[in-house]
């Protein structure tokens, strides 16, 4: 509500303003709705090009690590991608593998092994994190690219990757005040979690392969990803949408400029000190 002044010496003296009308001038109140910021998903993907750390830096860093992740901070980013599976008690951390083989040396399958035991394994650079951890690193207004990898990849109707993507939809109602705004659902072609995104007001980023494109329906995703080179012919098919693009993985400069030459909006990149948005 506006509570209107008219600027006198002395001092504004408050007005009451009329509209006249049959019978006698009516007192009006004014009520003019101030503009809401926009999103930050929204203000991320007007930025050209806009930038998202790939396994938050896991190349230049070992991947999905506070490491990584302050790196990226430092180089201005602020968006980035997080994949994870959940732990058998139900914690959500990153991981890229549905094991911690590759990453820290010993096996251990992650659906099936507690959190208990997964905090104590040691990566390159420290332990294993978990979604939360990411999230409260995060710097305000920015966003996170999350990939479930359970259903990610494919379509599954197995329960437990399903209650997985659920149970995961509902910590993000409490890790964001408006998950929606600060979380991009990111996928494959393969799979159907794209819809159960969308449902819940998420926007859906895609990774396409080139022998992917001519059977997608590039519609159904409202960001499009594609190899940073791939034809222009591919490019151009993927531009024609009229949806942002990313391209992808992007490691050095000359990648970042072939991907940007055919048409990219976006670059995910994997390797911070290099390939960074420019600071202002």
């Amino acid at each position: 509500m506006l509570s209107p002044y008219l600027r006198a010496v002395g001092g504004d003296v408050p007005v009451t303003p009329y509209l006249r009308a049959d019978g006698g001038d009516v007192p009006v109140a004014l009520n003019i709705a101030g503009h809401a910021a926009p999103a930050p998903v929204d203000t991320l993907l007007a930025n050209r090009p806009f930038y998202v750390a790939h396994r938050l830096g896991g190349t230049e860093y070992p991947e999905h690590t506070m490491q990584g992740m302050n790196a990226a901070i430092d180089a201005g980013f602020t968006a980035f991608e997080f994949s994870t599976y959940r732990t058998r008690d139900g914690v959500f951390i990153g991981s890229h593998d549905w094991t911690t083989k590759r990453t820290t040396g010993q096996y251990h399958e992650i659906w099936d092994t507690d959190w208990s035991t997964i905090q104590t394994l040691e990566q390159q650079a420290g332990p294993i994190i978990r979604l939360e951890d990411a999230v409260a690193a995060m710097p305000e207004g920015s966003v996170l690219v999350l990939d479930h990898k359970a259903t990610s990849a494919t379509s599954t109707h197995h329960e437990g990757n399903r209650r997985s993507e659920a149970e995961l939809f509902d910590l993000l109602d409490t890790l964001f005040d408006n998950p929606a705004e600060r979380v991009i659902w990111k996928l494959f072609s393969s799979s159907d979690s794209d819809q159960r995104a969308a449902d819940r007001g998420y926007k859906t980023m895609c990774m396409l392969y080139p022998s992917e494109v001519a059977d997608a329906d590039l519609t159904r995703w409202d960001i499009l990803g594609m190899e940073y080179n791939a034809s222009q012919e591919i490019w151009d098919t993927l531009l024609a949408a009229g949806k942002p693009t990313i391209a992808h993985i992007i490691v050095n400069s000359g990648q970042a400029a072939t991907g940007l030459s055919r048409g990219a909006h976006g670059l995910m990149s994997s390797v911070p000190s290099v390939v960074a948005p420019v600071r202002k």
